[in-house]
């Protein structure tokens, strides 16, 4: 036998859902044509919103780039993944539109655009600095790690998206 309890409240939540994370970032260059494409929202997302519409990738053309949708680890993160490579030397519009929280909340509407390189990238996350430095000696069993990667390959925090008229 289950049994549970729970209260409610006359809060209602109203906090509109935004973009956080954006993989490749707005205005990269050189993007692999292999790339899988991110978005992280603030709030977990209701996948009965996420439709083909929803998540686009424009050519050059304004022509949508067909791709599948999915979740990610978090349920506040999707992942699209084009059916074929990207052109190559092109820039690309990757829009979200529509998707919406659990409250029934919209994305505030926007998109980033990338231009792809000439191939696939097959490079991986890279460390760029890191401290203690590599070969450093003598480093205290208790020293603090700072390691900063590249950022086309893992972007935390927030990113610049460009408001949809209309």
């Amino acid at each position: 036998i289950f049994q549970g309890r729970f209260s409610s409240s006359t809060i209602t939540d109203t906090t509109a859902l935004m973009t956080m994370t954006v993989l490749p970032p707005d205005g990269a260059t050189e993007v692999g044509t292999n790339t899988t494409l991110r978005v992280r929202l603030s709030e977990p997302i209701n996948p009965l919103t996420v439709t083909p519409t929803s998540v686009t990738l424009l050519d050059a053309q304004a022509q949508m780039l067909p791709g599948t949708v999915a979740f990610q680890t978090f349920p506040e993160e999707l992942r699209f993944t084009p059916q074929s490579p990207l052109p190559a030397s092109s820039t690309l519009t990757f829009m979200v539109a529509g998707v919406e929280d659990l409250a029934g909340n919209a994305v505030i509407p926007g998109s980033t655009q990338f231009t792809t390189a000439s191939g696939p990238d097959f490079t991986g996350p890279q460390a760029s600095r890191s401290n203690p430095f590599s070969g450093a000696t003598n480093v205290p069993v208790n020293a603090r790690t700072i390691m900063i990667r590249r950022l086309d390959r893992c972007v935390p925090g927030p990113c610049r998206w460009i408001p949809v008229a209309g």
